[in-house]
């Protein structure tokens, strides 16, 4: 639209209708573009250029940030302190982190790294520390779970070799806590123990870990409770006895006992009596013929006489005693052989 002011022309606003006009033809709605008429405020392009460089610059500050705070150096160093500190809540699940609570645990000290290889989220990385007077070197490896966190290791992890006597399948403890054979372990010096139980004894075991191998081994020396021994020998004396207290007056054998005097030839004996002169002394042992092995620690002996034809006759017959013992519900059992078992 124009006016005409002293003859001179001049331009106004742009009306609706040269607005419809100069939009493209078909188009409906709102135009896509900016006409010469109407383009975006300069502060608004400037507000845009601040904003993306403060994305570029936050996200460059995020990866510096955590270049500096995470590392799997660190993550490495952590671990070993939680280990100094008996701190199990700072330990990987992988390993019994429950067992460096325990008083008599010894932990690694002055923990140096050496060295770091990193490929992607995964860090080797290399350690040396001191152990029961030696020095040490590992490799602890480590990997990052998440973009933005510290790094987690999964620890210097042994497996843990119980050797039991033939035979013989008992369980351990570490600090009062129950280990079975195979149980993973961090480093450090531990004090392996026999479970309570009511038929071995065994003095602790000291146990080095250094993480350096895949298993170590640790043997425990078991005995039997010198309590069954006692037991045992009051039942073989009173086995003994019973023995004596039925054997016939006319043979000098004794069936199913060690009283036994044979080829002493004809007329047959007569009058015949047994004496228990002195019972065996026994022991139990753990063999490989059996977990709890009855030997003679020194032989009894037996006098018997008798009357054969007009002539009267004595003779002495040593003792031993063998087999092996059981308990059964607390009972003791020795087992004089295959067939014959006698009990409390």
């Amino acid at each position: 639209m124009s006016a005409t002011d002293g003859g001179t022309a001049r331009s106004g606003p742009p009306t609706r209708a040269a607005y419809t006009a100069a939009r493209p033809s078909g188009a409906d709605g709102v135009v896509g573009v900016w006409s010469g008429a109407r383009r975006p405020p300069d502060w608004l392009a400037t507000l845009s250029i601040i904003a993306l460089v403060a994305v570029v610059a936050a996200g460059m500050a995020a990866t510096v940030g955590r270049t500096i705070l995470f590392t799997p150096e660190k993550a490495v160093s952590a671990y070993f302190s939680a280990l100094a500190a008996h701190d199990a809540t700072g330990l990987p699940e992988a390993g019994r982190a429950d067992l460096v609570a325990g008083a008599d645990y010894v932990a690694p000290s002055g923990a140096e790294i050496l060295a770091s290889r990193r490929t992607g989220d995964a860090a080797d990385v290399d350690v040396s520390f001191a152990l029961d007077g030696q020095r040490w070197a590992a490799t602890v490896r480590a990997h990052r779970l998440q973009w933005w966190g510290p790094w987690r290791v999964d620890g210097l992890i042994t497996g843990l070799d119980v050797l039991w006597p033939a035979g013989v399948d008992l369980a351990a403890t570490i600090g009062g806590r129950t280990v079975d054979d195979g149980a993973r372990l961090h480093p450090g010096v531990y004090t392996v123990a026999l479970a309570e139980n009511d038929t071995y004894t065994a003095p602790p075991a000291r146990l080095l870990v250094t993480g350096t191998t895949a298993s170590v081994p640790v043997a425990m020396f078991l005995s039997p409770r010198p309590e069954l021994t006692r037991r045992l020998q009051t039942l073989i004396n009173g086995y003994l006895a019973d023995c004596v207290a039925r054997a016939p007056t006319s043979s000098t054998i004794v069936a199913d006992c060690p009283l036994r005097l044979s080829g002493i030839g004809a007329p047959s004996p007569e009058n015949v009596s047994w004496t228990l002169t002195a019972p065996p002394v026994v022991s139990l042992v753990i063999s490989s013929a059996a977990p709890l092995e009855v030997l003679t620690s020194a032989p009894g002996s037996a006098t018997v006489t008798y009357t054969q034809g007009r002539a009267t006759k004595a003779a002495t017959v040593p003792i031993t005693i063998g087999g092996w013992a059981e308990l059964d519900a607390g009972r003791l059992i020795w087992h004089r052989d295959n067939l014959t078992a006698i009990g409390e």
